[in-house]
């Protein structure tokens, strides 16, 4: 197996780098609500673009001005602020997204599988490597000549499409069940709109709910385990011990105000949110889509630091749905985020495997064949 640079993998097998366009290139007042999503570091997870509704977009105008910063499938986008070792493959359905101000863009020849790139990309070695030689001392910062430099290995082309399809079967699965996860809660919230709709009475969220306030867990006192431990901004780890002693609703009361999570089982919500304790008639499943609706993230009371406030929440009004609606919501979204847990679960598994077998695969520890009998198990 040759080892090379990127800039040199890049000038013998055909391809380039490309960092994202400048504010003087792109303009905030072009953001568009609809159009294309614009991928900058926001939006580069550990492997997969995520677009979110705060995703900026662009309409055609800018894709016919600058259409060297669209975006094929098979690119390879990393963070250039920030989250430096961070990189996605863009799959097919992302073809003609657009490359934001703070991402870089690795687009390899036909010669190459980017798809084995990406996998190379997300290995421990080279997300040290791209942390470790990211300039600034405040925030972290990639540049091409930078990434240039990285050093990566190249099999013959037959064994990087060996690899990448193994490892790419197991994100597939993922997608697969990303995709389930994303049907389930809507068939749930469908569930939920009936139910509220068919209300013939109304009330206010501090009559029906407590917002208890998370308790303070830094991440130095956190013992590895299996409960959740939620910030304003979603899951930030785990713990061996749980602050709330079932599944339920969190609630950013700092931060990301106004979000709303559901915590499958036990979990610890941490000082930066609410957990959410339903005192009247209404489930916790109930109250987490209702939650959703109420606007609760434009209910800012801190211009300095983003805070929800308690009193403001609870006077939100909220539709209580007669006692046969809410059963049979309650019976259907319960079995739904049965199955969202169980496939949440599963995903976890996937990516545990796909990450076990990525270094041993690189290596030669493991051959392809070996891979792939493992992954039968699994998948």
């Amino acid at each position: 197996m040759v080892e090379m640079k990127l800039d040199e993998v890049l000038e013998r097998e055909g391809g380039s780098i490309k960092t994202g366009p400048f504010g003087t290139v792109l303009k905030a007042d072009e953001y568009r609500a609809q159009g294309v999503p614009v991928i900058s570091v926001g939006e580069v997870g550990d492997g997969r673009i995520q677009v979110g509704p705060r995703t900026p977009r662009v309409g055609p105008e800018v894709l016919s001005r600058l259409p060297e910063y669209q975006l094929i499938q098979g690119d390879i986008v990393l963070g250039r602020k920030g989250a430096v070792d961070r990189s996605a493959w863009l799959r097919p359905e992302e073809n003609g997204y657009f490359l934001g101000s703070d991402g870089i863009r690795v687009r390899f020849g036909s010669s190459v599988d980017s798809r084995f790139m990406a996998y190379q990309l997300r290995s421990k070695d080279v997300k040290a490597w791209l942390i470790q030689h990211a300039a600034g001392t405040t925030m972290a910062s990639m540049n091409q000549r930078i990434l240039g430099q990285l050093p990566l290995r190249v099999p013959p082309l037959g064994q990087q499409r060996a690899i990448a399809e193994v490892l790419g079967a197991l994100d597939d699965k993922i997608a697969a069940n990303d995709r389930l996860i994303v049907t389930a809660l809507g068939l749930a919230e469908t569930s939920w709109l009936k139910a509220a709709r068919s209300a013939h009475e109304s009330s206010t969220l501090g009559n029906v709910a407590i917002l208890h306030y998370g308790k303070s867990l830094p991440a130095a006192e956190r013992t590895p385990g299996d409960v959740q431990v939620f910030g304003s901004g979603g899951v930030t780890g785990t713990h061996d011990r749980s602050l709330v002693d079932s599944a339920g609703v969190v609630l950013g009361r700092k931060g990301t105000v106004g979000a709303v999570y559901w915590a499958a089982g036990p979990h610890y919500p941490i000082d930066t949110t609410y957990y959410v304790e339903p005192i009247v008639g209404l489930s916790s499943v109930y109250l987490y889509f209702a939650l959703g609706r109420m606007g609760l993230q434009e209910m800012n009371s801190d211009s300095a630091v983003p805070g929800l406030n308690r009193e403001r929440a609870y006077a939100s009004p909220i539709s209580i749905p007669g006692a046969a609606a809410l059963q049979r919501f309650d019976d259907l979204a319960k079995q739904l985020f049965v199955l969202i847990d169980t496939t949440r679960r599963e995903s976890a598994t996937l990516a545990q495997t796909r990450d076990e077998l990525l270094p041993l695969l690189m290596s030669g520890k493991v051959t392809v064949r070996d891979a792939e009998k493992q992954i039968e198990e699994v998948v």
